[in-house]
C-alpha cells in the first residue's frame, strides 16, 4: 500500500510510549507523577530567525518547491487508559516541523487532476519518554479554485492522516487571498476513503475523515528576529481546528484483507487544535504559531473473527486500548524556500 511506513512510524511511536510508561521508577518520573516538572516555552520570546519578511494583504500562492523548517518547543501529558487504569507521563518537548509542497494527481478521479501536495512532518522527542524521535506525518491536497470574489485561492480536497487516503466532492479554503481585520476562513469537510485497501464492495465498511477548521483574522502584529531583529510583518489569527479519523479495520484484517496488525494499530484518532498563528501573507505561512493539540487514539490491541454460520452474521472481536496526549507547542520559523 502506497505510504504505508507513515502508519507503521505512527504506531510504533505508540507502541515505544505504552512500553515505557509501564515501567515506573528510576528518576525520570514516567509512571511516578510529576517529579521533573515542564519548564513552559517563553511564548513571548520564542521568536522567528531570519531576515524578516515584508508585509502586505495578498496572498503569494502556494508553489511546488515551497519549504518551510521550524523549532518546536513545548510540554506534552500522555495518558494511557487499559482496562480501567491510566498510567500519566509529563515531558518537555523539542524538534522540529517542516512543511514542503509538490506536485501530484489524484488518480482516484474518473478524470486524475492535478493536486499540490502539502506534506507535514513534526518531529520530536519528549524527553521523559523515550530519546527516540516521535514522527508525526499528515498531507493535505489542495486545487486552485476561484473564492466569492472570482480571486484564485488554494482549496483542500484531500488528506492523508493515520495512512488513510481520503478525498472529497467540496472544498476548504486553506487561508484568505486578501488579508484585513476579520477576513476569516473556515468550514466542515467529509471526507471518504479512496484507498482500495479500505473499502471491500458490498460490505457496509467505512473510512473516513472528518475535518472542520476557523480562522480568525485578530489584525496586524509585527515580530522581530531573533538575529537580526528585522521585524516579520504578520497577521496574527486565532486558529481552531478539529479532526476525527475513523479507519474500519474489518476491511483490512481477514478474510477481506491480508493487513498484519499489531498492538498499536490505530483505529481512530480525534483532534482538537486551539492556538495563534502570525500569517505572513509574502511568503504564504506562518512565522509562529502557539498551539494546544488534544489528540485521543483508539489503539487495536488483539482481534479474532468469527465467520457466519446457521444463520448467524460473522463478526470480529477487537481488542483496544485509549491514549491520550495534550500538547502545549510554539513554532518559529527558523529558514524557508519560496518560489
Amino acid at each position: 500500500m502506497k505510504g504505508l511506513n507513515y502508519r507503521y512510524i505512527a504506531a510504533a511511536a505508540a507502541a515505544v510510549f505504552y512500553a515505557l510508561a509501564g515501567c515506573g521508577g528510576g528518576g525520570s518520573s514516567i509512571g511516578t507523577g510529576y517529579s521533573d516538572p515542564p519548564t513552559p516555552v517563553d511564548p513571548v520570546n520564542f521568536v522567528p530567525t531570519g531576515p524578516g519578511v515584508p508585509g502586505g494583504t495578498s496572498t503569494k500562492p502556494f508553489a511546488a518547491g515551497n519549504s518551510f523548517v521550524y523549532e518546536v518547543q513545548g510540554t506534552i501529558t500522555k495518558d494511557v487508559t487499559v482496562g480501567g487504569s491510566t498510567t500519566t507521563v509529563n515531558s518537555n518537548v523539542t524538534g522540529t516541523d517542516t512543511i514542503t509542497f509538490t506536485m501530484d494527481y489524484n488518480t482516484s478521479a474518473a478524470m486524475p487532476f492535478p493536486m499540490l501536495k502539502m506534506t507535514e512532518k513534526l518531529t520530536y522527542i519528549a524527553s521523559s519518554l523515550s530519546n527516540l524521535p516521535i514522527v508525526e506525518i499528515t498531507e493535505v491536497y489542495y486545487v486552485l479554485e476561484n473564492d466569492s470574489l472570482g480571486n484564485p485561492c488554494y482549496v483542500e480536497k484531500g488528506r492523508r492522516d493515520l495512512d488513510l487516503i481520503t478525498f472529497s466532492n467540496e472544498s476548504l479554503p486553506a487561508i484568505p487571498t486578501t488579508w484585513s481585520r476579520a477576513a476569516n476562513t473556515g468550514g466542515k469537510l467529509t471526507f471518504t476513503a479512496t484507498d482500495k485497501a479500505y473499502t471491500v464492495p458490498g460490505h457496509a465498511f467505512a473510512s473516513t475523515t472528518e475535518v472542520s477548521t476557523a480562522l480568525a483574522v485578530l489584525g496586524e502584529d509585527v515580530l522581530t528576529s531573533t538575529v537580526s531583529g528585522a521585524p516579520f510583518y504578520t497577521w496574527k489569527c486565532s486558529k481552531s481546528e478539529h479532526s476525527i479519523v475513523n479507519i474500519d479495520v474489518r476491511s483490512i484484517l481477514p478474510p477481506y484483507g491480508n493487513e498484519e496488525l499489531w498492538d498499536g494499530f490505530v483505529m481512530r484518532r480525534e483532534r482538537q487544535l486551539d492556538g495563534t498563528e502570525w500569517w505572513s501573507p509574502s511568503i504564504a505561512t506562518y512565522a509562529k504559531r502557539n498551539l494546544t493539540i488534544n489528540d485521543t487514539m483508539t489503539v487495536l490491541t488483539s482481534w479474532s473473527y468469527t465467520p457466519a454460520s446457521s444463520g448467524t452474521p460473522e463478526s470480529w472481536t477487537l481488542g483496544r486500548r485509549t491514549e491520550h496526549a495534550t500538547l502545549n507547542l510554539s513554532m518559529v520559523l527558523r529558514s524557508y524556500n519560496v518560489n
